[in-house]
C-alpha cells in the first residue's frame, strides 16, 4: 500500500509523524526532568545533565558527518536491480558505523576517568560517575550499528517509520527510567532508560 501512495501522501504522513514526535519528545522532556529532579535531587541530577551533555558531544563528534553521507549514497543506489551497490554500501555504511560506535564506546570510556575534574563532581559520586559515562557512551555506541536500518527507510522515503520508532524509544525508555528510580536505582537509572531506548 505505501509503495503505491502518492509522493504528497507520503510527504503528508512524513510530516504528520514528524510533528508528533517533536511533540513526544516535549512530553519526554517535560515528564522527565521533574521525575528524575524529585528522585534524584538536584546534585545527583546535575550531574547526570552533566553526563549525559558530555557523553553527547562525544556521539556528535564521533559521527564524522557519515550519517547524511551513508543515507544519500543509500538513496543514489536504491533503485539500481543490475549491480551489488545497494548492497555493498550497506555492508559499507554498517561497517563504518560500527566503527564509529566501537570509537564512541572507547573515546567514552577513556573521557570517564577525567568526567570527576571536568564536571567537578564531589568524591562521593566520581566513583558511579566514572561507571555513568561509561555505560552511557558504551550505550551510545551500540546505537550506532543500528542506524544502519534508519538510513534504508529514509532512503525508501520512509521517515514516518523511523518517526515512530524514535517515539516508541522515547516513551519505552521514560517507562523504563519511572520504573528503575522507584525501584531505588538511583543513578544508574539512567544506564537503564538509555539501554531500553537503544533496544
Amino acid at each position: 500500500i505505501y509503495r503505491n501512495m502518492s509522493r504528497f501522501a507520503k510527504f503528508a504522513q512524513s510530516l504528520a509523524s514528524g510533528y508528533a514526535l517533536i511533540g513526544v519528545n516535549v512530553l519526554y522532556t517535560l515528564a522527565m526532568l521533574p521525575l528524575a529532579v524529585r528522585y534524584l535531587g538536584a546534585e545527583q541530577f546535575g550531574l547526570w545533565a552533566g553526563i549525559m551533555a558530555i557523553a553527547t558531544q562525544v556521539q556528535v563528534i564521533a559521527d564524522f558527518g557519515m550519517s547524511g553521507s551513508v543515507f544519500r549514497i543509500l538513496a543514489d543506489h536504491k533503485d539500481d536491480r543490475v549491480s551489488d551497490r545497494y548492497g555493498t554500501v550497506i555492508q559499507t555504511g554498517f561497517l563504518a558505523l560500527a566503527v564509529q560506535g566501537l570509537l564512541v564506546a572507547l573515546v567514552g570510556s577513556a573521557l570517564s576517568f577525567w568526567t570527576p575534574h571536568l564536571l567537578d563532581v564531589p568524591p562521593d559520586y566520581r566513583g558511579i560517575s566514572r561507571v555513568l559515562m561509561a555505560g552511557q557512551c558504551v550505550l551510545l555506541g551500540l546505537g550506532f550499528l543500528g542506524r544502519i536500518f534508519n538510513f534504508i527507510l529514509q532512503a525508501h522515503h520512509r521517515f514516518d517509520a523511523g518517526n515512530y520508532s524514535q517515539m516508541a524509544s522515547l516513551l519505552s525508555g521514560l517507562l523504563a527510567l519511572w520504573a528503575s528510580l522507584e525501584a531505588g536505582l538511583g543513578l544508574y537509572s539512567m544506564l537503564v532508560s538509555s539501554g531500553v531506548g537503544v533496544v
